[in-house]
């Protein structure tokens, strides 16, 4: 099965896909996610809808991994590892946070992720009131930049919290780092 950057006449499906898995629809965050960065998906070869997707927002040197969706009908046939792999090639040499439930941990451990922190989910209405946390990254600082390679895996869909190393980090509530 093919993994192809999705567009926004695809976002309906990733939220059917996400309803399918008992996850909130969200349309909302399917439609920012794809704006400010990519999503795959790799089309159901049964029918119409997706087997799988997985969203890619990156910011300077770092990156975040979230959404990593399998249509239960397709588990156990390595989608979740492949879009995974995609996202993570696509995010190149940047740190690399992946958000994601707990279902997974096998699979992401087997990919190099390992626990690191904790995350706190926010929700409401954001109100942009033009100061400095108004553009997302605007408070993550550009001078400093990592040189290593480092996964992360956050055991929680949740939103990134910045600040555990010397500049940014996205933890959960039982999430996940690695050195690969």
């Amino acid at each position: 099965m093919e993994i192809r950057t999705l567009g926004s006449a695809d976002l309906p499906a990733c939220a059917d896909l996400a309803e399918s898995r008992s996850w909130p629809r969200e349309p909302p965050k399917w439609a920012l996610l794809h704006d400010v960065g990519q999503v795959f998906g790799v089309d159901a070869p049964d029918g119409p809808g997706l087997a799988a997707c997985a969203a890619l927002v990156s910011f300077e040197a770092v990156a975040s991994i979230s959404m990593v969706l399998v249509a239960s009908r397709f588990e156990r046939r390595g989608l979740g590892r492949a879009i995974t792999a995609q996202a993570l090639a696509a995010a190149g040499d940047r740190v690399t946070w992946l958000h994601a439930s707990t279902y997974g941990r096998p699979l992401y451990e087997s990919m190099g992720f390992v626990p690191d922190g904790g995350c706190q989910g926010h929700v409401g209405t954001f109100i942009d009131d033009g100061g400095p946390g108004a553009s997302p990254g605007s408070l993550c600082p550009t001078s400093t930049r990592w040189t290593g390679s480092l996964r992360a895996w956050t055991g929680a869909r949740c939103s990134p919290s910045w600040g555990r190393r010397s500049w940014s980090t996205a933890a959960s509530r039982s999430g996940w780092t690695s050195g690969t």
